[in-house]
């Protein structure tokens, strides 16, 4: 089964979000019928499943599996199940999400995938994430895979989630997949994927190929691990090399150099937040919030954190007499005893340090034991860290395109962890690379620089790149707040004119980003902390519309004025037992919780009946773009500031 959902949110065009994915379905329905008119033969039935209300709480997904009988019963015939979604417009899709006792089916996967990133760790994320997918619904009876892609997240469920930016190779990648696996499950006997009694561990490994292995496995590697530190232990006890002393000491520096790459990280994270200030790029209620899914950011990072890693090096060796060596066989073992550890507390991780912590260690083990080959003087740590460097990077930039930056310190953390050894290597080069040894060497004259300066350039160099990012004035209709709490109502990018029922006007600006455009309107703005919104006093304008709603008693008739506007209300004070909307076609009845407060969003004109109490009701109805409301400026703006018209009142319900 493929299964993709047709509902989009209210505010955005679904074009990726999830039309990419019906678009695939739909043009694999043809391909497969047009095959198997010219012969094509299949054991196992195909079931494109299209579902509605995915983003209203997935409720298609959830009437399939438990109401649907048609086609023989075919929800109790399934074997397999891909979901396809997606929460951006371009990028590589991801598998992030798998059923339980999974490692058949992840092997299976990883016999046809090349190109889509997996790895258990985004897996055991999305796990405990409160996020849910139409895949939610199944994954306890199917065995099954949830992909999708994450790049220009930044529109999702916004205005730009547009035919315009969908990524063609996105497209190609979802078209792939679907004609892989059919390809491959379409004579493949499917109840083998439920033979296994375990989760796998896994990782993508540079569009090589896919690293798959059981919990026995991550067992056999930790032992392995262990038995390497204890020859190291041993080896160096038996050639009397007193290295405990400085391997602490070397220790101690290292820790100080992860601190000091994390605090580095997210000190710039607000610093050039601020310079964006000053420029005028963001408003100052933005600061903190910034996500910035930008792989210029990325690469600062990573290059802030080498000049913070040469640095601590360089003191670490001059301050506790300690040697580079030191450091390197520290930083194996550290990597070795996170691997470890995680082997047994979270193995789905492990994978991240058990494998460098081994060959970080093996290549300590030479260096004792072989004097005949000057291992420390080719740095096998380096061929690891080469080695090693492709698994952590793709979790990094995984991480800041669905979390953002605003955990920035952990990014600066991972780096150090990844790049350590090369920060120890770069200390004597770092003499070379400042503007006064290049001159020298164009002289050919003696590099008199320290390796202080030459670290304090590079670090000068990721500086420059957070600059040029911060005083870069981006895309209006790009969401900068993040943690797209946009979604929760259409005002992206909007200057929002409000009308109350008596007639009462103000303005609202919501996207703290279009604020230095949008002052102009109401220059006293003042910002609301409750609401998070610049409030000021509106002017008069030419709306013709007013609210056609009204209620009585325990019931609220909802009378929209133009087709594609949009009613949202929020039940308070409840004294009730449940509602009932009904738009003359089907009818509906929603229970309240116990949270006090219950919202909906209506689509269609209907009626709303209160059951067993009372409420006060906030109505709002919201009509996008209202044309009235557009300044002739602003008519064709390629940055897309959004004017719309709110109609608000308070109804008073009882029965």
């Amino acid at each position: 089964m493929f299964m993709a959902h047709i509902d989009s949110v209210p505010m955005g065009q679904g074009s990726s979000d999830d039309g990419v994915p019906c678009s695939v379905m739909l043009e694999a329905i043809r391909y497969y019928l047009d095959k198997i008119e010219n012969g094509y033969t299949l054991e196992n039935d195909l079931v494109f499943c299209f579902v509605n209300g995915e983003e209203y709480g997935l409720y298609g997904s959830d009437a399939f599996m438990n109401e649907f009988t048609c086609f023989n019963n075919v929800v109790e015939r399934i074997k397999f199940g891909a979901n396809l979604e997606s929460r951006g417009t371009s990028g590589t899709l991801i598998m992030f999400e798998t059923a339980k006792n999974n490692y058949n089916t992840v092997k299976l996967f990883s016999e046809i995938n090349k190109d889509i990133f997996t790895c258990s760790i985004a897996t055991m994320v999305y796990d405990i994430m409160p996020n849910s997918t139409d895949f939610t619904n199944f994954k306890e009876v199917y065995q099954g895979i949830n992909m999708a892609n994450i790049g220009s997240g930044e529109n999702y469920h916004t205005q730009n989630d547009n035919p315009e930016n969908v990524g063609l190779s996105y497209i190609s990648q979802q078209a792939q997949i679907v004609n892989l696996l059919v390809e491959k499950l379409a004579n493949y006997t499917l109840s083998d994927l439920y033979d296994a009694e375990e989760s796998a561990i896994f990782f993508s490994y540079l569009n090589i190929t896919t690293v798959v292995y059981n919990h026995t496995a991550v067992i056999v590697l930790a032992v392995i691990g262990i038995a390497l530190f204890l020859a190291n232990i041993i080896v160096s006890a038996c050639r009397k090399q007193k290295n405990a002393k400085k391997t602490a000491k070397a220790l101690l520096a290292l820790v100080a150099g992860f601190v000091l790459s994390a605090a580095a990280a997210y000190a710039c994270y607000y610093i050039f937040q601020l310079i964006a200030v000053l420029f005028g790029v963001i408003d100052i209620h933005m600061v903190g919030t910034i996500t910035y899914s930008n792989t210029a950011i990325v690469v600062g990072i990573g290059i802030l954190t080498l000049a913070v890693t040469a640095l601590t090096a360089h003191f670490a060796c001059k301050l506790l007499k300690i040697e580079g060596r030191d450091m390197t066989r520290a930083f194996a073992y550290i990597h070795l005893v996170l691997g470890v550890v995680l082997s047994f507390a979270l193995p789905d991780a492990s994978y991240l340090f058990i494998f460098s912590g081994i060959l970080f260690t093996l290549n300590e083990l030479l260096v004792t034991c072989i004097k005949k080959v000057d291992f420390a003087k080719y740095h096998g740590e380096l061929l690891v860290t080469a080695l090693y460097f492709p698994v952590v990077i793709s979790v990094i930039v995984l991480a800041t395109s669905a979390l953002g930056l605003t955990m920035a310190y952990v990014y600066g953390l991972v780096f150090a962890l990844a790049i350590f050894d090369l920060g120890i290597c770069l200390v004597p080069v770092c003499k070379y690379i400042s503007v006064k040894s290049l001159v020298q060497l164009s002289k050919k004259k003696e590099v008199t620089g320290s390796p202080v300066s030459g670290a304090m350039h590079v670090m000068a160099l990721a500086l420059a790149i957070f600059l040029v990012i911060s005083v870069i004035k981006p895309n209006a209709s790009v969401n900068l707040q993040g943690k797209q709490n946009i979604a929760k109502l259409p005002y992206d990018d909007a200057l929002v004119y409000v009308v109350d029922a008596s007639g009462e006007t103000e303005y609202r600006i919501y996207d703290l980003n279009a604020y230095g455009a949008l002052q102009k309107y109401s220059p006293d703005m003042e910002y609301n902390k409750d609401g998070a919104y610049y409030v000021g006093e509106g002017k008069t304008q030419n709306v013709e519309l007013s609210i056609l709603s009204g209620y009585e008693n325990n019931v609220i008739n909802v009378v929209k004025n133009t087709e594609a506007s949009l009613v949202y209300l929020t039940f308070e004070n409840i004294d009730a037992v449940s509602f009932t909307v009904d738009d003359g076609t089907t009818s509906n009845t929603f229970e309240f919780g116990e949270s006090g407060t219950y919202s909906i969003k209506l689509h269609s004109n209907c009626t709303v009946t209160l059951n067993g109490g009372a409420a006060k009701v906030e109505f709002k109805e919201l009509v996008r773009d209202y044309a009235p409301l557009i300044p002739a400026e602003y008519a064709n703006d390629t940055e897309k500031l959004h004017f719309n018209l709110w109609l608000t009142d308070i109804f008073s319900l009882a029965q």
